[in-house]
């Protein structure tokens, strides 16, 4: 399984300045989370994986904010579209729910998230690890 580590090492080798949070347990909840970082949930982002037509693609959303499926499956041009089962996120990503960050992946998947961050529109982009 990945950890925190990972991230730094990945952040560090592209050299992008970064502090990393460490908690004895996952937050389980983007409000959790938060509160443990003393922001609101708006200040922070929340990864979600998906699995549309088989393909794993990683959402990411102010912690706020909840993904759209029928924005999604447009942005994707896809029919099927689902949330990841734990052992998918696991598998896919080697992290497990509720630690998901967005880099240093255990597999390349493609990532959304709103253009803008907050607003506009879907666009996706393919990570390259």
């Amino acid at each position: 399984m990945r950890s925190s580590i990972d991230v730094h090492n990945f952040l560090q080798a592209k050299g992008i300045k970064h502090e990393i949070f460490l908690s004895s347990t996952p937050p389980l909840s983007c409000q959790r989370a938060a509160a443990l970082l003393g922001l609101s949930p708006q200040e922070i982002v929340k990864c979600v994986l998906f699995i549309s037509e088989g393909e794993p693609v990683l959402t990411l959303v102010r912690g706020s904010d909840y993904v759209h499926m029928g924005k999604l499956k447009d942005v994707l041009s896809s029919t099927e579209v689902r949330m990841a089962s734990l052992e998918e996120v696991l598998k896919i990503t080697g992290y497990t729910l509720g630690a998901t960050p967005p880099v240093a992946l255990a597999h390349p998947v493609k990532i959304s998230w709103i253009k803008g961050f907050w607003k506009t529109k879907w666009f996706t982009l393919e990570e390259e690890m």
